[in-house]
Order: C-alpha cells, then structure tokens, then sequence
C-alpha cells in the first residue's frame, strides 16, 4: 500500500464518518471558547498586574 493509498482511504474514512455538528451545538462550542478566552484575558491581566511580582 503506497501513499496515495493511504491517503484516500483515509479520506473515505472520514468522510463515510464525518457528522455536521448543528446550530445548537456550534452555540455552545462558540460560547465555551469566549468564556475560555474571557478567564485567559482575566488571568493575564491578574498575572501582570500583580505588585508581588515586579522583579524584585
């Protein structure tokens, strides 16, 4: 089995497997994330405003 076959059968692989996610659950991933990224922004902000940590 060369490459190519490997390649392309892989690909049918996912594709005879592949399920479309629907709008409810594309709310929820999208939501998820921003609450993720929101909670790294925040403890960014608390890591390098913190006036323990200057360097000293």
């Amino acid at each position: 089995m060369n490459a190519i076959d490997c390649a392309s059968s892989l690909k049918m692989f996912i594709c005879r497997n592949a399920v479309m996610i629907d709008d409810h659950q594309l709310g929820i991933i999208a939501n998820v994330l921003g609450m993720f990224i929101f909670l790294l922004v925040i403890a960014y902000h608390y890591v390098t405003a913190d006036p323990k940590y200057e360097g000293h």
